[in-house]
């Protein structure tokens, strides 16, 4: 009776387990309009700390039943290809004679069906070329960018904060 109960708690705390990963990361979800996309955490990693909590914050989500029907009518969220200034944030490149790194270490290659953008120093649902562009040439830089790939079934967030 006693092992029993031990392995229905042991069960029961496995379960929660799976199904509160997502639940973890609510945050970051509400943040690009996600409230319920099911799934679970692929991958993890946060670096934000210190006095000013400056550092990155990178997450990849599976989530099969998410659909695009799900995200076209979202604030923020386009359908690709990615704009050249998104690229350049993402995967680094050159503009007008200038050299510009990537700011995440491994944003994921792939068809991206649909993804979101926040400039949390000028807060709006789309931007444009030269807005994206000017996140590269300010001083500082806070941002979110969420990629949905669809074929993978996984959304990509990053979280920027210098």
């Amino acid at each position: 009776m006693r092992r029993r109960a031990v392995l229905l708690l042991l069960a029961a705390l496995f379960l929660t387990g799976l199904t509160g990963c997502v639940g973890d990361h609510r945050a970051e979800l509400l943040e690009i309009g996600l409230r319920h996309p099911g799934g679970y955490i692929c991958s993890h990693r946060d670096t934000h700390g210190g006095f000013h909590g400056d550092g990155e914050t990178e997450i990849r989500f599976y989530v099969p039943d998410i659909r695009e029907e799900d995200l076209c009518g979202l604030p923020g969220w386009q359908e690709g290809p990615l704009p050249e200034g998104m690229e350049t944030i993402l995967y680094g490149g050159e503009y007008e004679g200038v050299h510009y790194g990537a700011y995440p270490e491994s944003a994921p290659a792939g068809e991206i069906a649909y993804w979101f953008f926040l400039d949390r120093q000028n807060e709006k649902t789309h931007y444009t070329e030269e807005e994206l562009w000017a996140v590269r040439n300010r001083p500082s830089a806070n941002f979110t960018v969420a990629l949905w790939l669809r074929t993978e079934q996984t959304i990509w967030y990053y979280r920027f904060d210098s």
